[in-house]
């Protein structure tokens, strides 16, 4: 999964929503639930405090036209 910031700059990519999690503290079912349009944001920057947002991996390639 890939974690975006609000001007859609990638933060970080991650292997899983369960690594994610724990390297975020943010819920495993808010990553889930952003990554499957229920909620537009999962969590927040901890420096910034603006809110984050999340795509699967394959996605993000779709949308960047690597695929």
């Amino acid at each position: 999964v890939v974690q975006i910031d609000k001007s859609g700059k990638v933060l970080k990519y991650f292997e899983s929503i369960t690594q994610a999690s724990k390297e975020t503290n943010i819920t495993r079912c808010t990553i889930s639930n952003c990554l499957n349009g229920k909620q537009k944001t999962a969590g927040r920057h901890p420096i910034t405090k603006e809110r984050l947002s999340w795509m699967f991996y394959d996605e993000y390639l779709k949308l960047e036209g690597c695929s």
